[in-house]
Protein backbone atom coordinates (compact mmCIF):
# COMPACT_ATOMS: atom_id res chain seq x y z
CA UNK A 1 0.00 0.00 0.00
CA UNK A 2 2.75 2.61 0.85
CA UNK A 3 4.64 1.66 -2.70
CA UNK A 4 1.59 2.44 -4.16
CA UNK A 5 1.05 5.80 -2.08
CA UNK A 6 4.83 6.66 -2.73
CA UNK A 7 4.39 6.27 -6.83
CA UNK A 8 1.68 8.39 -6.70
CA UNK A 9 2.73 11.05 -4.59
CA UNK A 10 6.03 10.39 -6.22
CA UNK A 11 4.34 11.35 -10.14
CA UNK A 12 2.32 14.31 -8.16
CA UNK A 13 5.47 16.00 -6.88
CA UNK A 14 7.28 15.42 -10.58
CA UNK A 15 4.63 16.78 -12.52
CA UNK A 16 4.03 19.60 -9.94
CA UNK A 17 7.73 20.76 -10.59
CA UNK A 18 7.32 20.27 -14.24
CA UNK A 19 4.19 22.49 -14.79
CA UNK A 20 6.69 25.42 -12.74
CA UNK A 21 9.28 24.61 -14.66
CA UNK A 22 7.43 25.17 -18.36
CA UNK A 23 5.50 27.84 -16.85
CA UNK A 24 8.90 30.21 -15.91
CA UNK A 25 10.33 28.76 -18.97
CA UNK A 26 7.34 30.38 -21.23
CA UNK A 27 7.67 33.89 -19.25
CA UNK A 28 11.73 33.80 -20.16
CA UNK A 29 10.97 33.05 -23.43
CA UNK A 30 12.92 29.55 -23.77
CA UNK A 31 11.55 26.71 -25.54
CA UNK A 32 10.89 24.01 -22.31
CA UNK A 33 11.42 20.80 -21.86
CA UNK A 34 9.16 18.05 -21.15
CA UNK A 35 10.75 16.43 -18.63
CA UNK A 36 9.84 15.45 -14.95
CA UNK A 37 13.13 15.88 -12.77
CA UNK A 38 15.13 13.13 -11.70
CA UNK A 39 15.60 12.17 -7.76
CA UNK A 40 18.80 12.82 -6.35
CA UNK A 41 19.43 10.93 -2.82
CA UNK A 42 21.30 11.88 -0.42
CA UNK A 43 22.66 10.15 3.43
CA UNK A 44 21.37 11.61 6.36
CA UNK A 45 24.68 11.84 8.14
CA UNK A 46 25.01 8.13 9.89
CA UNK A 47 21.62 7.00 11.07
CA UNK A 48 21.11 4.89 7.51
CA UNK A 49 18.66 7.31 6.50
CA UNK A 50 18.64 8.94 2.76
CA UNK A 51 16.16 12.29 1.80
CA UNK A 52 16.25 12.73 -1.70
CA UNK A 53 15.46 15.87 -3.66
CA UNK A 54 14.94 16.42 -7.34
CA UNK A 55 16.97 17.50 -9.78
CA UNK A 56 15.99 18.86 -13.69
CA UNK A 57 18.20 17.74 -16.40
CA UNK A 58 19.54 21.43 -16.89
CA UNK A 59 20.95 21.37 -13.06
CA UNK A 60 23.99 20.13 -11.57
CA UNK A 61 24.79 18.40 -8.64
CA UNK A 62 25.70 21.97 -6.43
CA UNK A 63 22.34 22.93 -7.07
CA UNK A 64 20.92 19.99 -5.22
CA UNK A 65 23.48 20.32 -2.43
CA UNK A 66 22.47 23.92 -1.99
CA UNK A 67 18.33 22.98 -2.02
CA UNK A 68 19.43 20.27 0.53
CA UNK A 69 21.53 22.30 2.92
CA UNK A 70 18.39 25.57 2.57
CA UNK A 71 16.19 22.74 3.52
CA UNK A 72 17.89 20.89 6.44
CA UNK A 73 20.46 22.99 7.46
CA UNK A 74 23.45 20.53 6.73
CA UNK A 75 26.44 20.53 4.18
CA UNK A 76 26.51 17.38 2.62
CA UNK A 77 29.40 16.84 -0.21
CA UNK A 78 28.60 16.69 -3.80
CA UNK A 79 30.19 12.92 -3.68
CA UNK A 80 28.15 11.65 -0.95
CA UNK A 81 24.85 12.65 -3.24
CA UNK A 82 23.50 9.84 -5.29
CA UNK A 83 22.29 10.69 -8.81
CA UNK A 84 22.35 7.52 -10.75
CA UNK A 85 19.62 5.83 -9.15
CA UNK A 86 17.13 7.25 -11.43
CA UNK A 87 18.20 8.52 -15.10
CA UNK A 88 17.03 10.81 -17.62
CA UNK A 89 15.80 10.14 -20.66
CA UNK A 90 18.01 10.89 -23.54
CA UNK A 91 17.03 14.64 -25.07
CA UNK A 92 17.76 13.84 -28.97
CA UNK A 93 15.15 10.88 -28.30
CA UNK A 94 12.83 12.83 -26.93
CA UNK A 95 13.40 15.88 -29.74
CA UNK A 96 12.72 13.17 -32.30
CA UNK A 97 9.85 11.86 -30.63
CA UNK A 98 8.03 15.68 -30.19
CA UNK A 99 9.08 15.34 -33.69
CA UNK A 100 7.58 12.71 -35.31
CA UNK A 101 4.54 13.53 -33.14
CA UNK A 102 4.24 17.27 -34.43
CA UNK A 103 2.20 16.84 -37.09
CA UNK A 104 1.79 20.34 -37.37
CA UNK A 105 3.08 23.50 -35.79
CA UNK A 106 1.12 22.69 -32.91
CA UNK A 107 2.90 19.29 -32.19
CA UNK A 108 4.52 20.61 -28.99
CA UNK A 109 0.71 20.90 -27.50
CA UNK A 110 0.61 16.86 -27.96
CA UNK A 111 3.44 16.64 -25.16
CA UNK A 112 1.82 19.01 -23.28
CA UNK A 113 -1.57 17.53 -22.92
CA UNK A 114 -0.11 14.47 -21.85
CA UNK A 115 1.51 15.84 -19.48
CA UNK A 116 -1.58 17.90 -18.26
CA UNK A 117 -3.31 14.61 -18.45
CA UNK A 118 -1.12 12.39 -16.91
CA UNK A 119 -1.38 15.27 -13.95
CA UNK A 120 -5.09 15.32 -13.96
CA UNK A 121 -4.75 11.48 -13.18
CA UNK A 122 -2.44 11.77 -10.57
CA UNK A 123 -4.47 13.90 -8.81
CA UNK A 124 -7.84 11.88 -9.05
CA UNK A 125 -6.08 9.12 -7.88
CA UNK A 126 -4.89 10.92 -4.95
CA UNK A 127 -8.08 12.75 -4.63
CA UNK A 128 -10.32 9.52 -4.35
CA UNK A 129 -7.93 7.73 -2.38
CA UNK A 130 -7.69 10.77 0.28
CA UNK A 131 -9.05 8.60 3.03
CA UNK A 132 -6.45 5.31 2.41
CA UNK A 133 -3.90 8.08 2.06
CA UNK A 134 -4.45 9.61 5.41
CA UNK A 135 -4.57 6.35 7.27
CA UNK A 136 -1.14 5.50 5.43
CA UNK A 137 0.38 8.23 6.90
CA UNK A 138 -0.99 7.70 10.52
CA UNK A 139 0.57 4.57 10.35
Amino acid sequence: QFIKFEAVMSLYRRYELLCDDITISEQEGRMPVYQTPKRVYAPLNSTGLRVCDYMFWDEELEDVQGRLHDMLDMWMEVDKLDPDTENFADIEDLQKAAAANAGGEDGGHFWGGLGIGVIVAAIAGVAMNGDKIQEALKK
